[in-house]
């Protein structure tokens, strides 16, 4: 009896550590967080332009869903919606009140604490910096 206790403990000892590599690695280059605008570009052959005071973040929950704070005091419009991703492409339906729903295929990629998505069949696209890390003393 002792024999199969203690096969059984070190089982789960070993699926405990498995389980929480599976979490390590799933935290990492998770598109899970808050991102927040740091480049734009318009062509290929312009590249990443750094955006001064410009505000955009977005917010992708764990549940499928996002949210968008886009603009400035004065001048700002929150969205809400859904994301899925499959592989590199990322789908995001957005609902922006006055403006209605809208749909925007992209690719995207991580590195690090950055991420980057390009619009399907375009040139175009927007580069952010992780915007939720915990600050390291």
């Amino acid at each position: 009896m002792k024999k199969v206790i203690s096969i059984v403990t070190v089982g789960l000892m070993f699926l405990s550590c498995d389980l929480t590599n599976q979490e390590d690695e799933e935290s990492d280059g998770s598109i899970l967080g808050s991102w927040e605008q740091i480049e734009k570009r318009a062509t290929i052959s312009v590249g990443w332009v750094p955006l001064g005071s410009s505000f955009y973040m977005v917010t992708f929950e764990s549940n499928g869903t996002h949210t968008i704070q886009q603009g400035n005091f004065a001048n700002s419009r929150d969205c809400t919606g859904t994301w899925l991703t499959s592989g590199n492409a990322l789908t995001l339906t957005n609902n922006c009140g006055q403006y209605g729903e809208s749909k925007e295929n992209l690719h995207y990629s991580l590195s690090d604490t950055i991420m980057t998505w390009i619009y399907d069949f375009s040139e175009t696209g927007k580069r952010f910096k992780k915007a939720d890390l915990e600050p390291s003393f």
